[in-house]
């Protein structure tokens, strides 16, 4: 029997993550609604031994479409200054047009297949979209999309022209769906491709029953764990300056850390460095990338769960780890003020520390001692309740059943039931470098560099001002996106690049795939920020000590207070950036 079910899952690539399990728990759903599946995966995965998972090697690259330039063009490009990422997008959306073809035919589909995808951004869905586009109307399946990362990952402007193809396609509203397992994410994305985003739960919470009970009568240290690999916006730097805090002060007896340390970012290695030169009692480092069945060991084990988060990254977005450690019957300690922490909180339950505070985690941790029965039985009621909505199953009958749909936001937000304050000294080493960076051409120089000097480097806003458009703008805007020529769509492109394809893409990376009114503001710039919407939300931001840079020289006389004009990422830069936000 041909698979109805396909999963198209191009960040599979090992047993590290929580992509395998995720996979896994899709099928499982699956084959208890009586449906077949089949998980398209990034070429060379290798399930581990005994793995259930049906799977078919597919994809040449991941998301984000890593070494997608033949020839490793991209990084000479970028040692040059010159932005790559429309390029490397435009390469990726070839790439993954062709394994859809090679790996998904029209043979293979009918209008009953689902076609669902949990794992793309803008190296994907032009490509996506137009392999859908150009298979015949009797074998187009039924398209699934899952939103699940922050807007700021996309290139707005193939996601912007990816749906407005789908807008144009017949019957593309009733055979294309879109989804997010958040609610923040559900209504911007809803609003920024005018199409309804519907909600579907988590479909990997298979742990068993919490006991707090026979917590209590095991005499060991109070085990606390942080999963996912060592990044600055996971806290992982708080997490170790609490560590230290406690050892200060002398109340780190009761507990036993386990920290995974694995593919850190350059800025964190000398603080785990640093950690594992203290040699501190009771603190293990996991270095390596764990597997699926290592991952879950350890959530069961835990009698908490790091995940100080930073409340920017995740303001919008979910955590697999969060939703795990809540379906595990797990204490979870995070932000109140983030995505994950309204979960937690809405079930009155949970610890929560403030933003980028390692002395607001380690408040916490002394007086778990005393709080833990009361979070321990509170997190095992909340396990049953979250179990009972977050299943494969019903995960898999809402997604063909097209979700449910996502309630207007809140008018205020929900009380956490345990809270430690901020302290003055509290802030990581590098947390005060904050900014609003007007043109997001700039951004992966000033991230490079930023890691070069080891640097913390939170707080980056992609700030794109809005200009209401006259008819002129209209009409020029029209005349622009007429001179993009067909040709110059990299997903319409077939077989090996050339040269010429290379040629055309360096123009295409300067032009963007359409033009969009985002590509025109330059020109429009000082009409922009004159508008008093846009002076009003510049002066709020320059009032709350965040650095407005620029790379613009336009906009400098339109900026309040004193404007940074980004020329390199340079010491000085962060310098005078550490003094605009201090």
């Amino acid at each position: 029997m041909k698979p109805r079910l396909f999963i198209l899952s191009p960040e599979l690539h090992d047993d590290s993550g929580h992509y395998l399990p995720y996979d896994l728990a899709l099928q499982k759903g699956a084959a208890a609604l009586g449906l077949d599946s089949l998980v398209l995966t990034r070429l060379g995965f290798v399930p581990p031994p005994g793995s259930p998972l049906a799977f078919r090697p597919a994809f040449r690259h991941d998301i984000w479409g890593k070494n997608a330039v033949p020839g490793g063009a991209d990084g000479r490009l970028l040692a040059k200054g010159v932005p790559t990422e429309k390029l490397r997008a435009a390469f990726a959306n070839r790439a993954f047009l062709a394994d859809l073809r090679t790996h998904l035919p029209a043979s293979a589909l009918t209008p009953e297949s689902v076609v669902f995808v949990h794992s793309f951004l803008h190296g994907q869905i032009a490509g996506l979209v137009d392999w859908y586009a150009a298979l015949p109307p009797a074998r187009r399946p039924q398209l699934k999309l899952l939103f699940r990362y922050p807007f700021y990952f996309f290139d707005a402007a193939f996601l912007d022209a990816a749906f407005e193809a789908l807008h144009r396609l017949p019957g593309s509203r009733e055979s294309v769906t879109c989804f997010s397992d958040s609610e923040e994410l559900a209504r911007l994305y809803g609003a920024r491709i005018g199409r309804p985003v519907h909600l579907l739960p988590f479909p990997h919470a298979s742990f068993a029953d919490a006991d707090p009970e026979a917590r209590e009568r095991e005499a060991r240290p109070i085990r606390c764990v942080s999963l996912g690999n060592a990044r600055i916006e996971k806290g992982f730097a708080e997490i170790v300056d609490a560590l230290f805090l406690l050892r200060e002060t002398g109340d780190a007896a009761p507990f036993e850390f386990v920290l995974q340390a694995s593919s850190p970012e350059a800025a964190l290695r000398p603080r785990i460095a640093r950690l594992r030169e203290a040699a501190l009692p009771g603190v293990t480092l996991l270095d390596e990338a764990i597997s699926e069945t290592a991952y879950a060991a350890l959530i069961e084990s835990a009698d908490v769960i790091l995940a100080p988060y930073h409340e920017e990254a995740y303001a919008d977005r979910t955590s697999g780890i969060v939703a795990d450690a809540i379906g595990a019957g797990k204490i979870v300690l995070t932000p109140a003020d983030s995505c994950p922490g309204r979960r937690i909180a809405s079930a009155g339950t949970g610890l929560f520390c403030a933003n980028r505070s390692p002395a607001s985690v380690a408040a916490l941790l002394r007086g778990l001692p005393v709080a833990l029965p009361r979070l321990r039985r509170e997190a095992a009621q909340r396990q049953k309740e979250w179990k009972a909505h977050h299943n494969a199953r019903r995960f898999v009958s809402l997604l063909l059943a097209h979700g449910e749909p996502c309630p207007p936001a809140p008018a205020t937000p929900a009380s956490p039931s345990l809270i430690a304050p901020p302290a003055p000294e509290t802030a990581s080493a590098g947390a005060g470098l904050g900014a609003v960076l007007f043109f997001p051409a700039t951004w992966p120089l000033l991230q490079a560099a930023a890691e070069k000097e080891g640097l913390l480097l939170p707080g980056i806003e992609v700030h794109r001002p809005v200009v209401e458009k006259g008819f002129l703008g209209h009409l020029l805007l029209g005349v622009l996106k007429a001179l993009s020529l067909s040709w110059l769509v990299p997903s319409r492109m077939a077989g090996v690049p050339t040269r010429l394809d290379l040629a055309r893409l360096l123009l295409f990376s300067r032009i963007g795939r359409r033009v969009t009114w985002d590509d025109l503001l330059p020109l429009f710039l000082p009409r922009a920020l004159r508008q008093p919407a846009e002076q009003a939300r510049l002066a709020a931001l320059a009032a709350g000590k965040t650095a407005l840079l620029t790379d613009s020289p336009r906009a400098l006389p339109f900026l309040p207070g004193k404007a940074i004009l980004f020329r390199s990422a340079s010491a000085d830069l962060f310098d005078e950036i550490r003094a605009r936000t201090s």
